[in-house]
Formats: C-alpha cells, sequence, structure tokens
C-alpha cells in the first residue's frame, strides 16, 4: 500500500499532474463543444427528447412522498407572515412561492411541473 501511494505521488510530480490538467481540459472543452438544448451524445436531438433525460424526469423509480393535492396546501403550514402571503395569492403564483421555497426548477417543457419530481 505505502508504495502504490509513493508511485502515485512520484507520477504525479513528474508530469503525471500536467497529464491529468491536459485530459481534464480535453474533456471540459469537448463536451462545450455541444450547442445549448441539444444532447452532446445524440447530435441533432433536442435535449427534452434525449432519452436519458426522459428517464430522470418522467420514470418514478420510488414510490411518491406526497400527492399534488398535499403540495398545493403546503402553504397553509408556513410561517404567519409567508402565509398571509400565500393566502392572497393566486394557485399559480403561490405555486411559484412554493418552488422558490423548497428550491425547486420548473422543467423546460413544462414549468408547473418541478424538474426534481416526476
Amino acid at each position: 500500500m505505502q508504495r502504490t501511494s509513493m508511485a502515485w505521488r512520484k507520477w504525479l510530480g513528474g508530469g503525471g499532474r500536467a497529464a491529468v490538467l491536459t485530459l481534464l481540459a480535453t474533456f471540459c472543452a469537448a463536451a462545450g463543444e455541444a450547442a445549448p438544448g441539444v444532447a452532446a451524445d445524440a447530435p441533432g436531438l433536442p435535449l427534452t427528447e434525449h432519452r436519458g433525460l426522459r428517464l430522470l424526469v418522467d420514470k418514478a423509480y420510488l414510490p411518491p412522498d406526497f400527492d399534488q393535492e398535499t403540495f398545493d396546501r403546503v402553504w397553509e403550514h408556513w410561517p404567519p407572515d409567508l402565509r398571509q402571503a400565500a393566502a392572497q395569492a393566486s394557485p399559480r403564483q403561490r405555486r411559484q412561492m412554493a418552488f422558490a421555497r423548497y428550491g425547486l426548477t420548473g422543467r423546460p417543457d413544462a414549468p408547473d411541473r418541478p424538474l426534481q419530481y416526476v
């Protein structure tokens, strides 16, 4: 174990570090070549139609934590000042307030649906 550790340090100190940094820079540059909104591994395919993204945002891997009704009523349990503001807001505004409060982001193809939940 000690020899492996010493050999690895020697390799990194003797030019290996430069090789790792060069390789990392190459990968970063290659990742930046894809056009915005287009999947890098499927040229020409819009990101919203990419199979991997569809699996992440449309396939439920766990049972739901709560249903839509629970999410729509969560504002009723907020601190008094936020609850009062939410009570006066429209349902759409309350949804935006909940997204902001809980760190949720809208999906590119359906902004009213959170990207973090199916």
